[in-house]
C-alpha cells in the first residue's frame, strides 16, 4: 500500500503553513483526500503536484493561474512561462542597475570620509568636461536624475559666483550643449571636501579651504565641486568632492 502523509508532515516537509495547504485544497489547486479517520492525507503524487504549485508561487503566479495549471495544453503553458521569464529578465536588469547605483553611492560616502581624513592631496578632477545645467532643461535633467554624481558646481575664480553644471563624460547626446569647462593640461589641483548647507545655494566652506591653502603658500584659482552625498552635519548638508586649482 502506498505511503500516505499527514498534513502536519507535509507542512513540515515543505515549509508551508497548514492553513495554506487547506486553502489550496479548498480552491481545487491541490487534490483533497481524507482517510477513514477524516484526516487529510497526501500521496506521493500529491507531493509532486504540491512541488509544482510551490514553484509557480515562487514566480508570484496568482491563484487563478494555479487553479488552471493542469487545464492548459503545452502551448498555453509555454506562453505563460515565457511571459514570466521575460518579466524576470526585466527585474534582473532593474536589480543590476540598482546594484550599480548602490555601489556608486557607497563609494561616494567612502570618498567623503577619505577627503575629511586626508584633505589637500594632489589630485586631478575626475571629469573631462562640464556643460551648463538648468533644472528646466529636460535633456540634462534626465541624466541628472539618473546619476546625481554628475551634478557639478564650478567657481571660475575666487569671489565669483557658482555656475551649475553637469559632468558630460560618456554622454554623446550632450556634446552639443553649452560647455563651461574642459579639463586643462598641466594644471595642479588640491582635493578637499566642501560642505554646503542644503538649500542655501552658497559656496559653503569653500572660502575656508582657500584660506587654508593660502596659509600653505598657494594661490588658488578655479574650483570644481562634484556632488557626493547629503548628510547630517548636524543639519542637512550637501557634500562635494572639490578640486581647487593651485599655483
Amino acid at each position: 500500500m502506498p505511503k500516505l502523509y499527514t498534513i502536519q508532515q507535509i507542512s513540515k516537509l515543505f515549509g508551508v503553513p497548514k492553513s495554506t495547504l487547506r486553502y489550496w485544497q479548498q480552491e481545487g489547486i491541490l487534490p483533497l483526500h481524507k482517510g477513514e479517520n477524516g484526516y487529510r492525507q497526501f500521496s506521493m503524487k500529491d507531493m509532486l503536484e504540491l512541488s509544482d504549485v510551490m514553484f509557480y508561487r515562487e514566480l508570484q503566479m496568482p491563484v487563478r493561474f494555479l487553479k488552471q495549471l493542469h487545464q492548459m495544453d503545452a502551448g498555453q503553458l509555454k506562453e505563460v512561462l515565457q511571459q514570466n521569464l521575460h518579466g524576470i529578465d526585466e527585474q534582473m536588469e532593474h536589480f543590476k542597475k540598482t546594484r550599480r547605483r548602490l555601489k556608486q553611492r557607497i563609494a561616494a560616502v567612502e570618498n567623503l570620509q577619505k577627503l575629511l581624513d586626508s584633505p589637500y592631496q594632489d589630485e586631478e578632477p575626475d571629469c573631462e568636461e562640464i556643460i551648463q545645467f538648468e533644472l528646466t532643461q529636460e535633456k540634462t535633467l534626465a541624466h541628472y536624475l539618473k546619476d546625481q554624481y554628475r551634478d557639478v558646481l564650478l567657481v571660475p575664480k575666487p569671489g565669483e559666483e557658482c555656475i551649475h553644471g553637469l559632468a558630460a563624460d560618456g554622454i554623446d547626446e550632450l556634446k552639443e550643449e553649452a560647455r563651461i569647462w574642459r579639463r586643462p593640461q598641466q594644471k595642479a589641483y588640491k582635493a578637499c571636501l566642501v560642505q554646503i548647507p542644503t538649500g542655501m545655494g552658497t559656496q559653503g566652506d569653500l572660502p575656508l579651504h582657500r584660506q587654508a591653502l593660502a596659509q600653505m603658500g598657494y594661490h588658488t584659482g578655479q574650483a570644481i565641486m562634484r556632488y557626493l552625498a547629503t548628510v547630517a552635519a548636524p543639519a542637512p548638508t550637501d557634500c562635494y568632492h572639490a578640486w581647487i586649482e593651485v599655483f
